[in-house]
């Protein structure tokens, strides 16, 4: 599956002083451009290895690709193939300037991946990392999905100027502070919300967004 990569589009477009810019890239996958000119790609699952590790096919063709997307950083919340995808390491830092960020269990397969010394940047909950004018915080997050828990999982906090950007990667429902926010039970480690699409539609009417779903321009 091919399409147009949007990467020419994300390196030329000017973010004007006061906004934020993002893209989709499908799956978790987000890209955020700043009025500095940085980008951060979080959570980009950009190639077919799932299809590998738990023979689930993509659904859909990626945006853009590794090879050819210089981000000034890549981030991901946590270690699963489809967060922080193991066939994109690899020409992700082929890029000199591009650092992957994340928790330790992320960091560890960056560093195997070739983001050597600096390149890798661990953050822990509770920590900030700066990129250009981009402040990026993890937050809590809980995602003890079997086989594979991953107890070190991060959320992140995405500043740029006025905007505050929450990227909640796998997690059960709670918000940054790690407070649950719904139970289904109160004997069981279950955690559901719904949301009704109408809800989802009146909520994105009232948001400052350009064009749809797949691209973002905050003012």
């Amino acid at each position: 599956m091919t399409q147009e990569s949007i990467w020419p589009l994300i390196r030329d477009t000017q973010v004007p002083k006061g906004g934020v810019h993002g893209w989709w890239l499908r799956q978790a996958g987000f890209v955020i451009k700043s009025p500095g000119g940085f980008t951060v790609a979080v959570d980009a699952y950009l190639t077919n290895s799932v299809m590998t590790s738990y023979n689930v096919p993509r659904g859909y063709p990626a945006p853009l690709s590794p090879e050819e997307s210089e981000f000034d950083a890549v981030m991901a919340t946590h270690p699963h193939d489809d967060h922080i995808d193991p066939e994109a390491v690899i020409p992700f830092s082929k890029h000199p300037k591009t650092k992957f960020i994340g928790p330790f269990s992320v960091i560890k397969l960056a560093r195997a991946g070739g983001f050597y010394g600096d390149r890798g940047i661990i953050l822990n909950r509770g920590e900030t990392t700066q990129i250009g004018d981009i402040t990026i915080e993890a937050v809590f997050a809980r995602h003890m999905f079997e086989p594979e828990p991953t107890p070190d999982a991060i959320s992140y906090i995405i500043t740029v100027g006025k905007w505050r950007i929450y990227h909640s990667g796998d997690t059960s429902f709670i918000n940054p502070l790690g407070e649950i926010l719904y139970r289904k039970k109160e004997d069981e480690d279950i955690y559901t919300h719904v949301i009704e699409k109408s809800i989802i539609n009146d909520y994105r009417k009232s948001f400052p967004v350009e064009k749809d779903a797949d691209e973002f321009n905050l003012k």
